[in-house]
């Protein structure tokens, strides 16, 4: 007659629950089942199962279901049967389940046996044990039986009845991912018993052969720190890898058990995440989807570039690349991710899913006032143009072009913006200069009675407000004071360069206000904030269109927030925002980003 399992109390079931968890991390910390638990899912049942002496079992997709009501059980008697599980995935067992009892009965045999000898958890009583002078080998094992029909007697984790099922496939590839895990307890062993820890791992190694071979990339790989830890890993929710550029760290989960080659790849991936200044250029994107547009544009590289593709390999999962998206720019495949949001945020990072494998990417002082954009990391910009000249004179082979393309646009940064802002002025704003006029004759005429000499005046305010400009500012409060304040004053001063008498100041946000023409030397005075938190530009734009004492002609300069709505004239204008700001839709209107390190 079957045991009958009285039901569990909600303290007891949360026991045993805890049980089943703590020994599934005991599983995760060893060498060998380590790289397993990272691919597998534990499910903890909540119901009473059919067969109540169950205690795991293991579907083709990587599914562990785990019963809790078997009670009293220890922790170590959970990491058999929780492993028991995992080697049913790592030696190809549940893909041939179909064979049918006997052929779990064999593995299961064979399974425990390879548990009992690697000294992994207790085997509870009643388990299926190899009888004694059989062959440790599954297949031999079920051909012998099922000629004799007599297996052996005992139970496997689901009682009397099968624990492995087929429900569907797998990415992981459990074979591969074993012998993996294999091989680098084999190394850690081998380091251990050299007293160093260092010279063996694949990751000094892989970081080795990029300084030794591949210096475009080896000059920056040589600033990082390498960081494997497994339990920071799943803290920080890293299913494979992730760069800090910030810190200096390459983060690489030791659980996953990659392969040199592998190792490779990742490391050239972060490399190129951390020198092309992707957390810089992030400039108010959305995190996530500006990560999975500077993978894809990396992952293209790697894939041109011949050295790497003979000597690194992309891992099978985390590796965004696809033909759409070939010889683009990140903020390109931004643009076009964006227009199917829904679908880019399921895309999956070498971090996991909607996570992002470059540090900095996360909106930390969201809700605290405006963000703090980073600036460029001039340490990792120069080892990147130091590589990069090293890469070019021994001639390691050609580059794709866009790559070369962003390595020279970062060589030659932008000028300051105030820089900016008077080329602005020269280009669309002439100075107001003095007439020559004969109609008021100089003060020389009289030496020179016969020769009419003409004299140079200022000409009159209407014909003077015809080289002005207007100056549409924000004042919801969504541009910083002191940035504005300091704007204010380098536009008063190149106003005041070009003898321009008067602006035309708007007031924008959620309300308009038209100051009319102001003094430049008053400009800073009569700007107050208003009321308003949007910045909404658009309709003092249209008031200006449509002015009768505003030229047609006459540039427009919008000081303003972000986000502000999009703005539709004819006429030439810019955009003075802060610094890291991006507008919200395509312009082709230049935009100065005022620094705000100068602006404190």
């Amino acid at each position: 007659m079957a045991k009958v399992i009285p039901p569990l109390d909600e303290k007891t079931l949360r026991i045993s629950v805890q049980r089943i968890e703590r020994a599934w991390e005991e599983l995760r910390k060893h060498p060998l089942t380590g790289p397993l638990v990272q691919r597998a899912k534990l499910k903890v049942i909540s119901y009473q199962p059919q067969v109540p002496q169950m205690f795991t079992t293991v579907s083709s997709a990587g599914e562990i279901f785990a019963n809790p009501f078997n009670y009293p059980r220890t922790i170590p008697e959970w990491s058999f049967v929780l492993a028991h599980s995992l080697l049913h995935l790592a030696f190809g067992h549940v893909n041939r389940s179909k064979r049918g009892i006997i052929w779990n009965i064999a593995c299961d045999c064979m399974v425990n046996e390879f548990l009992s000898r690697m000294r992994i958890g207790t085997q509870p009583e009643k388990l299926l044990r190899l009888p004694p002078g059989m062959p440790n080998d599954e297949d031999k094992l079920f051909t012998m039986w099922t000629q004799s029909g007599t297996p052996a007697k005992g139970e496997t984790t689901n009682g009397s009845a099968m624990d492995m099922t087929i429900s569907g496939p797998s990415k992981a590839n459990w074979a591969d991912i074993f012998a993996r895990a294999i091989r680098r307890a084999a190394q850690q062993s081998l380091s251990a018993a050299a007293g160093d820890d260092v010279e063996l791992s694949q990751a000094y190694q892989a970081r080795a052969w990029f300084v030794k071979n591949y210096p475009l990339l080896g000059a920056v790989l040589q600033h990082f720190k390498i960081v494997e830890d497994a339990k920071l890993c799943e803290r920080m929710g890293v299913r494979i890898a992730a760069v800090n550029a910030k810190k200096r760290e390459l983060i690489l989960n030791p659980g996953w058990a990659l392969s040199p080659q592998e190792y490779r790849y990742i490391m050239a991936h972060m490399a190129l995440h951390a020198s092309l200044q992707h957390v810089y250029r992030r400039k108010g994107r959305d995190g996530f989807i500006w990560n999975a547009a500077c993978d894809y544009c990396i992952n293209d590289w790697l894939s041109k570039i011949t050295l790497i593709q003979k000597m690194c390999q992309a891992p099978g999962e985390g590796t965004l690349l696809s033909v759409e998206y070939q010889n683009q720019r990140p903020e390109t495949i931004y643009d076009a991710l964006m227009r199917n949001e829904k679908a880019a945020r399921k895309l999956v990072t070498y971090a996991g899913e909607h996570a992002m494998d470059v540090f900095g990417m996360q909106d930390e002082e969201a809700g605290k006032g405006p963000l703090r954009y980073p600036g460029i990391d001039r340490l990792l910009l120069d080892a990147l143009l130091r590589g990069y000249q090293i890469h070019t004179e021994s001639g390691r082979g050609s580059l794709p072009y866009t790559l070369i393309d962003e390595i020279k646009a970062l060589e030659h940064p932008p000028l300051p913006w105030d820089v900016q802002l008077a080329r602005w002025f020269d280009e669309h704003v002439p100075p107001v200069e003095k007439i020559r006029t004969y109609g008021r004759p100089s003060r020389r005429q009289s030496s020179t009675p016969n020769i009419a000499r003409p004299r140079y005046v200022w000409p009159d305010e209407e014909t003077a407000m015809r080289g002005t400009f207007g100056l549409l500012i924000d004042c919801s409060g969504n541009f910083n004071a002191s940035l504005l304040r300091l704007v204010l004053g380098a536009i008063s001063s190149y106003a005041l360069s070009r003898n321009i008498a008067a602006i035309r100041v708007m007031l924008t946000g959620g309300e308009m206000q038209d100051l009319g023409p102001v003094s430049a030397e008053d400009l800073a005075q009569r700007v107050k904030p208003l009321a308003a938190r949007v910045a909404e530009n658009q309709p003092a734009v249209a008031a200006l269109e449509f002015a009768r004492d505003f030229p047609v002609d006459a540039p427009l300069l919008i000081v303003t927030g972000l986000p502000c709505d999009r703005i539709a004239t004819s006429r030439e204008h810019a955009f003075l925002v802060r610094d890291g700001g991006r507008l919200p839709f395509q312009s082709s209107a230049p935009l100065i980003e005022v620094s705000e390190d100068e602006g404190e």
